[in-house]
């Protein structure tokens, strides 16, 4: 049976918009035609879908490479005492990028927001690669860059404001694509803190010529929720940010992870102290 819904491309280096209902795609070939979609642009968009928790589970278990949810299933929202993130800016990152195992999949589901009031941006770091040039890039594949605990969620995040409980993670500046086998220029504003074994200085001009690669609008997407909007997107290949949400209204996505261990998994020393609340990341980003 030939996969039943339409695609519509997004005009940009990323993304793509299905038009299906997912609670009736089963076969193989369908869900193949998917995973294909997503290895080639990143990021599908589904919109005006009716999901319960256990039907997002099983539509982000398609785009996982076989590893279960890494993580309970969770809300991300404005409202108090509903989820976690609170309502202040998200600068550009890579989830868990701090980590020796970064999530593979991320699930948003909307299940309250107004129409259009706020948005996810995407920014592209396996197309960033193409942008460095062959200097540059030959040099860029033999270094590497630290990853910090993003305790500050809006800004760049360094290891010399860090405790020492604190999560930190060396990966390839420039990593390969566990499935596709292709390059990913892994560094972000919010967790990257340097390259390693270089002056701080030299680390600071090239990390800004790897952001000027990436960073730039026609490598980007933004995306405006909508109510019952499912967003499925590469966590590796993409990293994704937000502006202020503290006034656009009631705003609450359930989240579903897809990755070889959990956070707590790795860091369970963090699990009951006060690094988790219920409106903010941690308890010290709002000192």
């Amino acid at each position: 049976m030939a996969p039943s819904f339409l695609i519509q491309r997004c005009e940009s280096t990323l993304g793509a918009q299905i038009n299906t209902d997912l609670r009736t795609l089963s076969s193989a070939e369908q869900i193949a035609a998917l995973k294909q979609l997503f290895l080639e642009r990143h990021l599908l968009i589904f919109r005006d879908q009716v999901l319960s928790d256990e039907d997002q589970i099983k539509v982000a278990r398609w785009f996982g490479g076989g590893y279960p949810p890494c993580e309970n299933v969770y809300r991300i929202s404005n409202v108090a005492g509903v989820g976690v993130l609170g309502a202040g800016e998200l600068e550009f990152h890579s989830d868990w990028s701090f980590s020796p195992y970064p999530p593979r999949v991320l699930t948003l589901y909307a299940e309250e927001v107004v129409a259009d009031a706020t948005s996810t941006r995407f920014a592209n770091s396996m197309h960033a690669v193409d942008r460095l040039g062959a200097a540059l890039k030959a040099r860029v594949e033999s270094l590497s860059a630290l990853h910090v605990f993003g305790v500050k969620l809006a800004q760049r995040n360094r290891l010399s404001e860090m405790s020492e409980r604190d999560p930190r993670y060396i990966h390839p500046a420039i990593m390969t694509h566990p499935e596709s086998h292709q390059p990913i220029l892994y560094v972000n504003k919010n967790q990257t803190d340097c390259i390693v074994g270089l002056a701080p200085a030299d680390s600071e001009a090239l990390i800004g010529e790897l952001f000027a690669a990436t960073y730039v609008p026609e490598n980007m997407y933004e995306h405006r929720w909508r109510k019952n909007d499912l967003l499925v997107w590469d966590n590796l290949a993409l990293q994704h940010s937000r502006g202020d949400v503290s006034h656009a209204g009631p705003r609450t996505l359930r989240r579903v992870t897809i990755g070889e261990k959990g956070f707590y998994e790795m860091y369970p020393h963090m699990r009951y102290d006060d690094y988790v609340t219920k409106d903010t990341l941690t308890h010290r980003a709002s000192r």
